[in-house]
């Protein structure tokens, strides 16, 4: 019953945070991202309360220990379609993100899809013309540099269905370095893999923990193979975090 309810709440909470998300789009460019992102945060946190009402959602964030970089780039493993929001609760008020994401999460999606549209997010279509993709990366990169966001890129390019890593793909966080070159800032996702269907919600099966850790910077270099190798060494840390995850050791996570 608890997942049916938040199902229900969760598409009225996106409904009503849809029609300020649209209308910002009328706005300048620099106050328009901004105003949406924080729409963006408070459904956000709408969402949460609900869920750890409903569902016994437990967000366990392990915060790092080490002073992030002013500039950064960040990489994290993908398993669900609520990574993006989770990861925007994650970094705030201490930083905003934006995402690059496949073109078709721009529509049909109540809230997310207006605000990956009208914040600034890159949306890819990953069956287009490669050039065409490449130039919307690079302008994403001068936008993120412009308004002060980190970009945020999801290397594997599509989500986990079982929780297990794919393979980091290179191409699009090389053009963002190419562009606006910068360390990269990784991060290990657990736990929305078990509920990246409808039906499994609704089965009263959700998860009701997902796990969010800033693990390390790695520095990179911009040209190909030093993209390669940094991605390899943050893919390895992540990798190592889900082991630890999985074996029931949680000692440093912190609960929200």
């Amino acid at each position: 019953m608890g997942t049916l309810i938040i199902a229900l709440t969760s598409l009225a909470i996106a409904l009503a945070y849809e029609v300020p998300a649209y209308l910002c789009r009328f706005l300048p460019s620099g106050i328009r991202r901004q105003r949406v992102a924080d729409i963006a945060l408070r459904a956000m946190n709408r969402f949460v309360s609900c869920a750890k009402a409903y569902i016994g959602l437990r967000l366990l964030y392990d915060r790092p220990s080490f002073v992030m970089p002013d500039r950064c780039i960040v990489v994290s493993n993908h398993q669900s379609l609520l990574d993006i929001p989770i990861l925007m609760h994650y970094f705030e008020p201490d930083r905003r993100l934006l995402f690059v994401a496949k073109k078709e999460l721009g529509n049909g999606i109540p809230l997310i899809s207006s605000v990956l549209r009208v914040g600034g997010h890159a949306l890819i279509d990953r069956g287009s013309n490669p050039t065409r993709s490449m130039r919307g990366l690079g302008a994403f990169a001068r936008r993120c540099q412009d308004i002060g966001f980190w970009p945020s890129i999801f290397p594997e390019g599509t989500r986990s269905k079982d929780g297990k890593m794919g393979r980091f793909h290179s191409a699009g966080l090389r053009r963002i370095m190419d562009t606006a070159p910068a360390p990269l800032l990784v991060v290990a996702i657990d736990g929305g893999w078990k509920a990246t269907k409808l039906k499994t919600l609704l089965s009263g099966k959700a998860p009701v923990e997902y796990r969010v850790k800033v693990l390390s910077i790695v520095e990179a270099r911009a040209d190909k193979q030093g993209v390669v190798d940094a991605l390899g060494v943050a893919r390895a840390d992540i990798e190592r975090q889900l082991e630890t995850w999985r074996s029931g050791d949680l000692s440093a996570a912190a609960r929200t």
